[in-house]
């Protein structure tokens, strides 16, 4: 019967190097995950900027924001809209929805120009058919590999270091 028998020369150092690598991992990967998240909103916006969507008032690029959470156990970056509409564009919509009263200024009658006047328009339900148009998700996928590859490296980076 033989036996493999091994002795560490330094075993303070070779802890201090183990105990060290959770933080060492922690950081770098709030270093990638804080870079990646503003360049998924970066190209989020880009898009919203005739690739997807045609801007029209800039509310829903202005709507776009990134935040990062660190929770000192996990790090976490979201690119997100609070644009009520944001939802419509991005999966479709394909129902009825209820418009609210308003005014509006009507420019023609029977077909021909008038002079604008303000018109309320009552309350009334339509059917909304928007097609799905997305513009987050499809950043999303669009940077998968980067996204993949930046956190193996982050990892990888920290374990080497």
């Amino acid at each position: 019967m033989s036996f493999i028998t091994a002795s560490i020369s330094s075993p303070d150092a070779i802890l201090a190097k183990l105990n060290g690598m959770p933080d060492r991992v922690h950081a770098k990967l709030l270093v990638a995950v804080s870079r990646l998240t503003y360049e998924l909103e970066a190209l989020t916006k880009s898009k919203l900027g005739g690739a997807v969507l045609q801007r029209r008032t800039g509310n829903l690029s202005h709507s776009i924001h990134s935040t990062i959470t660190d929770t000192g156990n996990a790090v976490t970056g979201k690119v997100s809209s609070n644009a009520k509409y944001a939802a419509a564009h991005e999966y479709g919509i394909n129902r009825e929805v209820m418009v609210r009263e308003h005014l509006r200024m009507q420019t023609h009658a029977f077909g021909r120009i008038i002079n604008p006047i303000e018109v309320a328009v009552r309350s009334h339900s339509m059917h909304m058919n928007l097609p799905e148009k997305s513009f987050l998700r499809s950043s999303l996928e669009d940077m998968r590999t980067e996204i993949t590859q930046a956190l193996e490296a982050a990892v990888n980076g920290a374990q080497n270091g």
